[in-house]
């Protein structure tokens, strides 16, 4: 009884490294997969936002993490209109609210 108990805990631990290890490589995938700029930037200059506007709401550890969610953006590729969605709308809202014009 005890190995079937032990048998099924590794299974179990073996089923979650299986999928921190998937979340790794799939992460990695789409950072390597596209070696163009993001479209982060191109979304700025069609909001009318400025980068300086980003990093005055919100310093430039948040440029950094906007950018990183750009990079890691499940629907990166389809960003070239207007994306339906962005990870990153809330701070391009305020940087618009709140940022000084250049």
């Amino acid at each position: 009884m005890e190995t079937i108990a032990q048998v099924t805990i590794a299974l179990a631990w073996l089923a979650i490294a299986a999928v921190l290890l998937w979340g790794i490589v799939d992460g990695l995938r789409r950072l390597l997969k596209d070696d163009g700029p993001l479209p982060l930037f191109a979304l700025l200059e069609r909001q009318g936002v400025t980068l300086r506007q980003v990093e005055e709401v919100g310093g430039m550890r948040e440029i950094a993490r906007a950018a990183r969610r750009c990079a890691l953006c499940a629907s990166r590729s389809d960003c070239n209109g207007h994306p339906a969605w962005c990870p990153n709308e809330t701070l391009l809202q305020r940087a618009k609210r709140e940022g000084t014009a250049p």
